[in-house]
C-alpha cells in the first residue's frame, strides 16, 4: 500500500510534456474533453494528454533560469493557481522564453515570451511548470 501511495504522489507532482508539439504546427487544436477550440489550454491539455481541470494544475519550478527539459508544459500562475497562458516549453535565451502556444485567432506557433513583457500572458517572470 506504501508504494502505491508514493506512486500516486509521484504522478501528481511530476511535470507533464508534450513529445511532439510541432504535429500541431498551424492548427486550432480543440480540447475534446473541455469543449474549447484555440485556447491556449487547449493545446497543452491535447498535446500533453493531461485530462485534468486547470484548477487541479500544480504550480511547479520557475521557468526563468531552470534547466527545463524541451516539450514541458508551462503556465501561469498567479497567486499559486493557474490564471492567465499556458504553452510547450522549447528554450530560453536572452530574449525570453521559446514557446510553441496558441490563443483564440491565432493557431499553433513558435514564439518568444520576452523577459520582463507587459501582463501576465507575455511576461517570462510569471510562467512555471505545470505539474
Amino acid at each position: 500500500m506504501l508504494i502505491l501511495l508514493a506512486v500516486a504522489f509521484v504522478s501528481v507532482t511530476e511535470a507533464i510534456s508534450c513529445n511532439n508539439p510541432s504535429e500541431y504546427r498551424d492548427q486550432e487544436v480543440c480540447d475534446r474533453t473541455g469543449g474549447e477550440c484555440g485556447q491556449c489550454v487547449s493545446f497543452v491539455k491535447v498535446c500533453t494528454g493531461d485530462r485534468r481541470h486547470t484548477s487541479k494544475w500544480l504550480r511547479g519550478r520557475k521557468v526563468r533560469g531552470a534547466d527545463i527539459p524541451f516539450g514541458t508544459a508551462i503556465a501561469t500562475f498567479p497567486k499559486g493557481r493557474y490564471f492567465g497562458h499556458a504553452a510547450i516549453y522549447i528554450s530560453q535565451d536572452d530574449n525570453g522564453i521559446q514557446v510553441w502556444d496558441q490563443w483564440v485567432g491565432r493557431p499553433v506557433a513558435i514564439r518568444t515570451i520576452r523577459w520582463n513583457g507587459s501582463g501576465i500572458s507575455n511576461n517570462d517572470n510569471s510562467f512555471f511548470v505545470i505539474n
